[in-house]
This record gives C-alpha cells, structure tokens and sequence, in this order.
C-alpha cells in the first residue's frame, strides 16, 4: 500500500469520528524534546495527511507545512530554522526542493535531518545528498511506503544514519568481483542501509559490536573506501554502493 493511501484510510477510516480525532490530536500531550518538523509538499492531499499523522505522534510537533519552494525559503530564518527534521518533496511546482532545503541549511548553519519523499530517484540525487548533507538523511519512495518506513527514517536521520527505501531498485550496476560481498557482509550492509546503528545491527546479527565493526571495514575495503574518511563518510559511501546508488 502506497504512503499516502495508507494515510487516507488511516485517517478517513473514522468517518464521521474524524472531526474528534483531530480534536484529540490537537489536545494531545507533546512529550518535552518533541521532535520539530516543517513539511514542503506540493500534494495538498499528502501534506495534510503526513501533518495529521505526524501530528498524532507524542513524540512529533509539525511546526510548520509548506507547497512551494518560495513559502518554504521565506520562512528560513523562523520555522525551517527552528526543525530538527526536514520532509522534503523533490519537484516542486516552482523549484527543486532538495535544493531548496540545503540552501537553507547552509543560510541558517543548521544541520537538521532530512527525509526526501519523491516518486523518482536518480543517482545524481544520492551524490548531492552524499556530498551535502552533514546530518542524517533518508530517501523514501512515495508510493511505495508505509507508515513503519517513516517512523524508520525519522529514527535513522535523528540518529545522524543514512537510510534508503528498501523497495529502491538499483539505479547503478557494479559487475566487478572485487565488490562481492559475503552473506554475512550482505546480511550487515542491509541493515546499515535500513539506518541502523552497529550496537543495533549486532543485537540483530547475533554478534559483537567490535565483530560488525571489522565485517563492516571489510566492506569498506573492497569498495575501495578505506583512507577516505577525511573527504567522505564511508558509511554513507558503502550505503548507496551497496544498494546500486553510486559507483
């Protein structure tokens, strides 16, 4: 089920209970260090229903929801400075949104998350991201995702990881044999994907810590990412690599 019909009959399911539910969400306790996100959606419908449910979270305040670029870029030094979390579109009726976003971060030198909801994906995307962001970000597919992605993705960049859609095909093909990984450099490269942070990873794998830290340098060194940290994140790098998202 799509991200947006998951929505719709999440919150349509009520029927004419809807006007309470919003009551309710409205007069909802906000728990003390809720998360501030600022929405930019040019879809009225998908923005009004990522609002209503993210504002039904305890731990989640939308502070404030965006249509266009502009409206978005007019407010960076209030509310779009104020977000510990940005939900961005990519196309906008009157720009890009990524840029739009990190054009902000770098006027405010805030570094808020950011999760990138788009129907279309391509790698030179990854490699603006890759290369710009200095926070954690997550790229989801909108109609691919359910409500258990966003709540993934809100964890992975608040917790400064990189997450990409799990139903993202590759977009690159690495046939060279030097980036064969083993199963169990397979099993950890797909969680690292999914934004998970290595003390998580080894609770899953059933392994040490220090055991996901040398399977994931491995990893680092046969994709040539060794020595590199300086320039770039090899765990971002290994990240859209492993998913077919960079070369």
């Amino acid at each position: 089920m799509s991200l947006i019909n998951y929505l719709n009959t999440l919150l349509r399911s009520a029927g004419p209970m809807i006007a309470i539910y919003k009551k309710v969400v409205a007069d909802m306790p906000k728990e003390k260090d809720a998360i501030k996100v600022v929405i930019l959606e040019d879809d009225d419908l998908l923005r009004e229903l990522l609002g209503e449910w993210l504002g039904s979270q305890s731990d989640i305040t939308v502070i404030d929801q965006f249509a266009t670029a502009i409206a978005f870029a007019s407010a960076t030094e209030g509310s779009v400075k104020d977000a510990d979390i940005l939900i961005i579109d990519v196309v906008l009726p009157d720009g890009d949104g990524v840029e739009t976003a990190l054009a902000s971060m770098q006027q405010n030198g805030t570094s808020p998350g950011l999760i990138v909801v788009s129907g279309q994906a391509n790698v030179h995307l990854f490699e603006r991201l890759s290369n710009q962001m200095e926070g954690g970000w997550a790229f989801l597919l909108k109609n691919s995702n359910g409500l258990a992605n966003l709540r993934q993705a809100i964890a992975a960049v608040r917790s400064g990881f990189v997450m990409v859609d799990p139903q993202l095909k590759r977009l690159s093909a690495n046939e060279s044999n030097e980036f064969a990984l083993t199963d169990q450099e397979t099993s950890m490269m797909q969680l690292v994907a999914e934004g998970k942070a290595n003390a998580v990873i080894a609770h899953e794998v059933f392994a040490s810590e220090k055991t996901v830290e040398r399977v994931l340098g491995h990893v680092y060194q046969k994709y040539g990412l060794v020595g590199t940290s300086k320039t770039e994140n090899p765990r971002v790098k290994a990240t859209l690599i492993f998913r077919g998202l960079a070369k």
